[in-house]
């Protein structure tokens, strides 16, 4: 679990410390009311908060299939697909790791560090 909120951090560690935090299995998937308990805890500021903690797992999935070409941020119901009456469920895929040394996530980690050195 991460020191302090997550949404206390930059735009690079909000999505890392998510990446992290997130469970790799659908049996263990959660939704974005128990994602929020590890993501902040400013009660007056809790809706932009869930807003910000909604985008960054869309800049995350993005990330995902931009550099790795993987769908590995799975939603349940899928990304796109309407959710009206349902709670939205989110997981990584078992098989998706950014620790493997290859040319995405080389890459990967290189914008990262370029983006949080600024």
């Amino acid at each position: 679990m991460p020191a302090h909120p997550i949404a206390s951090y930059t735009k690079s560690a909000r999505l890392f410390a998510l990446y992290q935090s997130l469970p790799r299995s659908e049996a263990n998937a959660v939704s974005l009311t128990e994602l929020m308990q590890n993501y902040g805890d400013n009660l007056d500021n809790c809706t932009n908060e869930r807003k910000n903690l909604e985008n960054d797992l869309i800049g995350l999935n993005q990330v995902f299939n931009d550099i790795f070409y993987s769908d590995a941020l799975i939603r349940v119901p899928a990304w796109g697909k309407n959710i009206s009456g349902k709670t939205a469920r989110f997981y990584i895929e078992s098989s998706f790791s950014i620790d493997i040394i290859n040319e995405q996530t080389v890459f990967f980690w290189e914008i990262l560090y370029k983006y949080t050195a600024n």
